[in-house]
């Protein structure tokens, strides 16, 4: 049986994503390793790590998650503008109500990339989650 090769496509960028998630979940795990390990670190028992460094620490690797979103809202703006240019093609006298729906939807979802953005640099620069500490 034959694949067809969207579906492909959409394993090979399944697998990609799965495999750079798996190298950013080891990369956490043995930095922290690493960090308990060195003498000197931690509470004064010799080992363990600094709870604000470790929240520190995933609140960049979710900053860097957040940023992401604007990847999923770049990729569906571009998807609907392509598809407004073949409306408009195929019924020019259309274009006006095609252009106005087209701003309003990428309006919309433009606002992910922007929530993102902001929740990414509150993390970053404001973080309330080091003051509960």
């Amino acid at each position: 049986m034959q694949i067809p090769k969207s579906q492909t496509k959409w394993r090979r960028n399944a697998r990609i994503f799965i495999v750079t998630l798996a190298m950013l979940v080891a990369f956490s795990v043995f930095s922290t390793a690493t960090v308990s390990a060195s003498p000197g670190s931690g509470s004064g028992d010799g080992g363990g790590m600094d709870p604000k460094a470790f929240v520190l620490g995933l609140s960049a690797i979710a900053a860097g998650l957040c940023a992401l979103s604007g990847l999923g809202s770049g990729l569906g703006q571009g998807f609907a503008a392509g598809k407004a240019a073949e409306a408009a093609a195929r019924q020019p006298e259309a274009r006006g109500t095609i252009l106005s729906t087209m701003l309003v939807g990428a309006a919309v979802a433009e606002t992910c990339s922007i929530y993102g953005l902001i929740i990414a640099m509150i993390l970053l620069y404001a973080n309330p989650l080091v003051g509960m500490l």
